[in-house]
């Protein structure tokens, strides 16, 4: 049969890394409407194989668009009154080729897109410098992800953030390099700069070390997009819940001391100072009540371990301590009146 030989050529390409993205689309309509090829079981089974050594697959098929999507291949699999008890080997066989179509349905959806991508991410405590194609750097922060493509296209070197990272931008006036996260969308031709785009804050941050950029707010935000255009030592910053962009001097020393390995705190919350600890050193650190949070914070630390700034943070607040749990740390205290000032 040709639908057979036609299958079993395509799945053969798609387990080598050789198919187009037509043919795998000829894969997915052929194995839709020819369901059973019981013979076809063993090339089928590689192909689950070649799936399922796939780790990122489950979390990126994990959403309710894709169940939409697979649910309807599968109702046109179904047939209209299904009311045996007992399975033949054929129904067996169509059983398995509706999930596997199900599951290329899944690559299909998600992967097709992001033929050539590469994703390089870290965890709390981590930190990881990356070299990109075009031999521009990029010094990754803790829990942050850089999504980018094996090879830049001819008019653009595109990259996506999640988290912090520090670039150094190689010169290219015909090729611009752009940065997207969230919620802005920053444009250089060469240049070194920060972007700072956690998900769990509410501030997005862009400061430039050298050169010039040009910082936007996502097209798809309601609100209106101006371009902000930044040299040396400037920065902006969104409020996402205000929605506004403030263009400001920044001292990038003290705004990019963490890829040095330094952490400065200049005045901020106790809450604010464990979350950064927390990231920094990827372990979870508890205030034992609310007011303790609200001291703060200023001080300067290098090379120092995580015992060592709580005593020395403690130094400066009355009845202050901690303790290690299975937990992680708890962060005990009354409070606080004054900054604690660490030197």
């Amino acid at each position: 049969m040709k639908e057979k030989k036609d299958i079993e050529a395509l799945a053969r390409k798609f387990i080598d890394n050789t198919a187009t993205e037509q043919e795998i689309a000829q894969l997915m309509t052929l194995l839709r409407s020819q369901p059973s090829h019981p013979d076809l079981e063993a090339v089928i089974d590689e192909m689950i194989l070649k799936i399922d050594a796939d780790e990122s697959l489950e979390k990126r098929a994990d959403t309710a668009q894709h169940h939409v999507k697979i649910d309807a291949i599968l109702s046109k699999q179904r047939p209209a009154r299904a009311k045996q008890v007992f399975w033949s080997a054929r129904r067996i066989a169509a059983a398995i080729t509706m999930l596997m179509v199900a599951v290329l349905a899944i690559y299909f959806l998600n992967t097709l897109s992001e033929t050539g991508m590469l994703v390089h991410q870290t965890v709390a405590g981590k930190k990881s410098r990356i070299t990109l194609p075009d031999g521009s750097t990029v010094e990754l922060n803790s829990e942050s992800k850089l999504t980018y493509p094996e090879k830049f296209d001819a008019g653009i070197r595109e990259v996506l953030l999640e988290g912090e990272a520090f670039f150094i931008v190689k010169a290219n006036k015909d090729k611009p390099f752009i940065v997207t996260s969230k919620h802005l969308v920053t444009k250089v031709l060469g240049t070194s700069f920060n972007v700072r785009a956690f998900s769990d804050e509410k501030e997005v941050q862009v400061v430039v070390a050298s050169g010039k950029v040009s910082v936007k707010d996502r097209p798809m935000r309601s609100t209106a997009t101006k371009e902000v255009v930044l040299t040396r030592n400037e920065m902006v910053t969104l409020d996402i819940s205000e929605k506004t962009m403030t263009k400001a001097s920044g001292d990038i020393d003290k705004l990019i001391a963490w890829k040095d390995g330094t952490l400065i705190f200049d005045t901020i919350e106790l809450r604010q100072v464990v979350k950064k600890l927390e990231r920094w050193f990827g372990v979870k650190i508890h205030l034992d009540n609310e007011p303790l949070g609200n001291c703060l914070v200023k001080g300067k630390f290098r090379g120092k371990s995580l015992d060592s700034i709580l005593d020395m943070i403690g130094w400066s607040m009355d009845n202050f301590s901690y303790e290690y749990t299975g937990e992680g740390v708890l962060v005990k205290g009354k409070g606080c009146e004054t900054t604690a000032i660490v030197k």
